[in-house]
């Protein structure tokens, strides 16, 4: 729950106030997956690279000059894996970013 409230946190945080943030959630036969995806300022490869490190760990100030700590996405992350998730990102400066979060099913 916090990993997913992060993530639209972030979306939020830098996407424009006349932006647009989705949000679907899919299950196919053997997975679950969650993706927000925003209209946003997006992220270069190289700040895509360092979302997940804490060793390059930066905080970015979002749209309305918001502060974060920049801990966020690697606490994610590790939540994520914790629950034998993966997560993936695809973003475009300018154009927005998408988040997914891949988790298997769970038969009931």
């Amino acid at each position: 729950k916090e990993a997913i409230a992060n993530i639209i946190s972030n979306a939020i945080k830098f996407t424009n106030r006349d932006g647009k943030i989705t949000l679907r959630g899919i299950q196919t036969e053997n997975k679950v997956i969650l993706s927000v995806e925003d209209n946003g300022v997006g992220m270069t490869q190289e700040q895509m690279g360092k979302l997940f490190s804490l060793a390059s760990s930066t905080s970015t100030s979002g749209t309305e000059k918001e502060k974060g700590t920049g801990l966020g996405m690697i606490l994610v992350d590790e939540f994520i894996r914790k629950n034998s998730g993966i997560i993936e990102v695809e973003s475009n400066v300018g154009k927005g970013t998408t988040f997914r979060l891949i988790f298997d099913a769970i038969d009931s």
